[in-house]
């Protein structure tokens, strides 16, 4: 398994104190923006940590969406803030030890996918090649990203779990 869907949906997050600058992106779909790590604090509301990611971004995705690729780091707690039923595919690794960055679709063969609601949240195995398709030209996905670079993915969804709320 790639993906794991946390047994929480968060609805209300106000991240304008904690956005910094804007992070390079791969083109006009995919844009980063920083979010300071003091987020943290606001997030140990829904979740305990195990582990503290290495970098927490706001990330866009829009029309057409993010091609094929592995990301920089091992894994990801994604909080997706904003969606319309956009889907995440894996692929089957067919490349052995060759590691690419993007990857061409036609190449590829789908494995496994999904789609999300506004405030779901997934733990992903971003070492993976996945990508995201955007169908709608004016829609667009909206993901706190919670990077961690040195933890699997297996290891990251023994190490994050949903908060009890009295």
């Amino acid at each position: 398994m790639y993906f794991k869907k946390l047994d929480i949906q968060i609805f209300t997050l106000d991240l304008s104190s904690y956005l910094q600058k804007v992070m390079s992106g791969s083109g006009t779909s995919f844009v980063e923006q920083r979010v300071s790590l003091e987020i943290i604090s606001e997030l140990k509301k829904y979740f305990v940590f195990k582990f503290y990611p290495n970098l927490i971004n706001l990330t866009t995705i829009s029309f057409p969406g993010a091609p094929p690729h592995r990301d920089n780091f091992n894994s990801a707690l994604n909080i997706y803030l904003e969606c319309d039923k956009e889907i995440t595919t894996f692929y089957k690794e067919s490349f052995g030890d060759k590691v690419l960055t993007h990857y061409n679709e036609n190449d590829l063969t789908s494995d496994l996918s999904f789609s999300v609601d506004p405030g779901d949240c997934y733990i992903l195995d971003t070492s993976r090649i996945h990508g995201v398709r955007v169908n709608k030209k004016n829609s667009s996905r909206k993901i706190l990203r919670l990077c961690y670079q040195n933890i699997n993915f297996e290891d990251l969804c023994n190490g994050i779990s949903v908060r009890t709320i009295l």
